[in-house]
């Protein structure tokens, strides 16, 4: 009967976890757990990213678990995982959706163990840094985005004021935080200078491409220094020709290639606590280009925290 229901067997079968890992309650022993959050309704353009944990976790049925850019068995010795499964958020009604978020990542963050977050839109990420100054205080942000999420919208929080709204509840450490990737997209010149004079850094994706792949991934790793840190990618700061099932699509953006570069260069020299990944609007994705580079995107997220760990964690 096990062999029936071997993993193994066959990429179409399973139960369509990430990579078909194990779903384990128990965190004892775990580098990392993968956790869906299905909302969307406080998109500031295109919904759909609730669907994006299913359509992620299916194209990840195809991939295997050896990490050939790194020489690592990444699902299975070198790096234990586990998938929760989905966070019961409720579409349309944002602030108790924020607190099951806060709720359900606490649980994981206090444990020690390294999210990685499927999201949903990008007021995830506000509901995961609340979980996260909980367990190791303000933390540094590296923001790969078209948006600066910096909106002012009053007392009504959605994707475009998420930054804004952290900076207030005081969730991040400003001057160890950079966003980058952004092109365009404010309402006033104030708006696309907000925090800079408290220490934020900004890189223009207009910047990026006059810079190299080792330039920008240098000016990362001295802004968050070794502080903990949060990695939140908006799928929108790649181009559309690489990602075009997205929240809010931009021209003039970067390759997968330029990404998959930065990350597998960056997180092994980082304190990461978290990843997310969001704004990936399923319902665009024609052949799903879109999926496949978030697979693609988080095998090297999982890869690089394996070479962390084989590297004493240093």
């Amino acid at each position: 009967m096990n062999e029936v229901f071997d993993k193994d067997m066959a990429v179409f079968s399973g139960l369509h976890t990430f990579h078909n890992i194990a779903f384990r309650k128990d965190l004892k022993d775990v580098d990392y757990a993968v956790v869906g959050v299905p909302f969307d309704t406080a998109a500031a353009n295109r919904c759909g990213a609730r669907f994006a944990p299913m359509a992620i976790r299916s194209f990840a049925s195809f991939s295997n678990g050896y990490g050939w850019n790194t020489n690592l068995e990444v699902l299975g010795e070198d790096v234990q995982g586990t998938d929760l499964g989905e966070i019961a958020v409720k579409n349309g009604y944002t602030t108790p959706s924020l607190t099951a978020i806060e709720t359900g990542l606490k649980v994981i963050y206090d444990a020690g163990v390294t999210g990685l977050v499927l999201g949903g839109g990008q007021l995830v990420t506000l509901g995961e840094l609340r979980a996260l100054k909980s367990a190791y205080g303000k933390m540094a942000l590296i923001h790969l985005t078209n948006d600066r999420s910096v909106t002012e919208h009053g007392s009504f929080v959605d994707d475009g004021n998420v930054i804004l709204n952290a900076v207030k509840e005081d969730l991040i450490n400003v001057s160890h935080s950079i966003q980058l990737g952004v092109r365009g997209g404010y309402n006033s010149k104030e708006e696309s200078t907000l925090f800079l004079e408290q220490g934020m850094k900004l890189l223009s994706a207009y910047e990026m491409h006059k810079m190299t792949l080792e330039e920008i991934c240098t000016i990362i790793k001295e802004t968050v220094s070794d502080l903990p840190c949060i990695i939140s990618l908006d799928m929108g700061f790649l181009d559309p020709t690489n990602a075009p099932a997205v929240d809010n699509p931009k021209i003039g953006g970067f390759t997968t290639y330029d990404l998959r570069t930065i990350l597998r260069d960056i997180i092994p020299a980082i304190q990461m606590k978290s990843f997310d990944l969001v704004n990936l609007t399923y319902m665009f994705d024609s052949g799903e280009i879109t999926s496949q580079a978030a697979d693609g995107i988080l095998t090297d997220v999982v890869c690089s925290l394996a070479k962390k760990k084989m590297n004493g964690g240093n």
